[in-house]
Formats: structure tokens, sequence, C-alpha cells
């Protein structure tokens, strides 16, 4: 980064072949589509709120992130079997559309 010159406060430019190469000094988190735990697809604002927070889904926070802090903090994940009993038990979940929101 050593040819790399500050541009403004949050950025830095670098002349490349030409052109002015412009980039952000930190780059964003990036959420993914799936929660790391559960692997379950992050589908609601709140997973991206507990993504950043804790690196887990909404539900996953809830269920499990939030009443044991200190453990998840230290790197503690509920075992594969307990993981595998939730996702199934969400399934079971029946969802509800509103067609009249959608303007239908």
């Amino acid at each position: 980064m050593a040819d790399w010159n500050p541009y403004f406060n949050d950025r830095l430019r670098k002349n490349c072949e030409g052109f002015a190469v412009i980039v952000p000094i930190e780059t964003a988190l990036t959420i993914p589509l799936k929660c790391p735990v559960c692997l379950m697809l992050l589908s609601v604002s709140e997973d991206s709120e507990y993504f950043r927070a804790l690196s887990c889904c909404y539900k996953c926070g809830l269920k499990w992130a939030d009443s044991n802090k200190e453990k998840w903090e230290t790197g503690w994940r509920p075992s594969l079997d307990e993981i595998s009993e939730e996702v199934k038990f969400r399934q079971t979940i029946p969802v509800s559309v509103n067609l009249d929101a959608l303007g239908r």
C-alpha cells in the first residue's frame, strides 16, 4: 500500500496505467447468505444486525448467543445435534403471506 495516497478522510487513491483507483480504507463487513451456525438463509433485517454483532442469524442469537453471551464470545457454539433439532423445529413453523400487502 506504499503507492496509495490519502484521498479525503476515508479513502486511498493510486494512479494505475492512466486511471485513478480509489478504494475505501476500511471494507465493510460482508453479510453472508446463510447463517454460519444453522446454515439457514438470512432473510430479515434482524439477521444482518445479529450477524454484525454475534456472527449468527437472529434466531440463533435469540436461542443460543444472547443467553450464553460470555461463552459465545469465547467461541462456544451449540452441538450439531442441537442445531439440527432447532432447524427441524423452524421448518415446522407455518409461513404466513399477506397477498394484500403485495398490492394484489
